[in-house]
């Protein structure tokens, strides 16, 4: 199953401060983030990475279509 644009609420310390929007969630357990960027950078590293914590996930791809040949890192939270 693949569902797009997955809520979470961000809670810290017991209560809720915001809330993280997931491009893409397959089979509940893979957060599939999307950039066309011309390259990916540490923020978008560890913006997935605050996905895994919030959705209490193990595992992320992050993928960057921005440039000529695709650009992907899996990540674990």
């Amino acid at each position: 199953s693949v569902r797009s644009e997955v809520h979470y609420e961000v809670v810290f310390r017991g209560k809720k401060i915001g809330h993280y929007i997931a491009d893409i969630l397959v089979c509940n357990e893979v957060i599939v983030e999307l950039k066309c960027c011309k390259n990916l950078l540490a923020e978008h590293k560890a913006q997935v990475i605050n996905y895994l914590k919030a959705a209490r996930l193990s595992v992320g791809l992050l993928v960057n279509f921005g440039r000529h040949q695709l650009e992907y890192t899996r990540l674990h939270g």
